[in-house]
């Protein structure tokens, strides 16, 4: 289980996850929604585009609070609250060093986690809210952020391939195609995760 130091968890949030767990064999892990401090909506899973550029799941004004409110596959949550199974975490070595201080470690998580044929399941149930850059500058944000940008990109580009390309003209389409794609990823992997979860 991850939850960040600058993360309040609000009642209910753990169970929520460990209850998907149980029920959702084919998830390799799960997240939560993620509010700011003010309750306003910070993400709820996340879309990854092909140029390895990440944004929410909407454009332009944020939605609700309540929006969202379905259990889904997505590209990968954050790991400001983040449940991994403890096998799952085993096989893909845990976090990969190389993404120090943690930007894209939550996007590599993920991204090893479909490698072993599992999703990633985002859980409205589970609700943070997260203090988003209470710690380092802008600056140092930004530039950490576009380095392991590269790093994934040079881990991850011919997986990267997948994924739908930004789509400025029409971001909306584009968010479409990229939910569409995450869920078929899901249905395709839930019975041969199932089988071999009950193998054992």
């Amino acid at each position: 289980m991850v939850l960040q130091g600058d993360a309040e968890a609000e009642p209910g949030w753990l169970e929520a996850l460990v209850e998907t767990a149980d029920a959702r064999p084919e998830a390799g892990a799960i997240g939560g929604k993620v509010r700011f401090p003010d309750g306003q909506l910070q993400n709820a899973g996340m879309v990854l585009w092909r140029d390895a550029t990440t944004s929410p799941p909407w454009v332009d004004e944020t939605p609700p609070a309540p929006a969202f409110d379905e259990v889904r596959a997505v590209d990968y949550c954050g790991t400001s609250s983040l449940l991994v199974r403890a096998d799952v975490w085993d096989a893909i070595g845990g976090m990969d060093e190389r993404f120090y201080p943690v930007y894209y470690v939550d996007v590599d998580v993920a991204m090893s986690i479909r490698q072993l044929g599992q999703v990633v399941l985002y859980q409205p149930a589970s609700r943070i809210r997260h203090h988003r850059g209470a710690t380092g500058g802008r600056r140092w944000q930004l530039f950490v952020g576009e380095r392991n940008r590269r790093l994934f990109i040079d881990k991850w580009g011919a997986v990267l391939d997948q994924h739908e390309p930004v789509d400025h003209l029409d971001v909306a389409a584009a968010i479409q195609r990229a939910t569409a794609r995450a869920a078929a990823f899901a249905a395709s992997a839930t019975p041969g995760q199932r089988e071999r979860r009950e193998r054992r």
